[in-house]
């Protein structure tokens, strides 16, 4: 997943174990509480700041 300034995961989002998810955003990234993010799941967060 790729976004302009922001990106934010709710409270209602799940990655699962197993799964593999790359996001990327221009200034920020936001794990609101309730997020949540499986042990065995593939995750990269990058922030790519111009």
């Amino acid at each position: 997943m790729s976004a302009g300034k922001e990106v934010e995961m709710g409270a209602n989002t799940c990655i699962r174990r197993g799964s593999s998810v790359e996001i990327t955003a221009g200034e920020e990234i936001v794990l609101q509480p309730g997020c949540i993010i499986e042990a065995g799941a593939d995750v990269a967060l990058q922030v790519m700041e111009k």
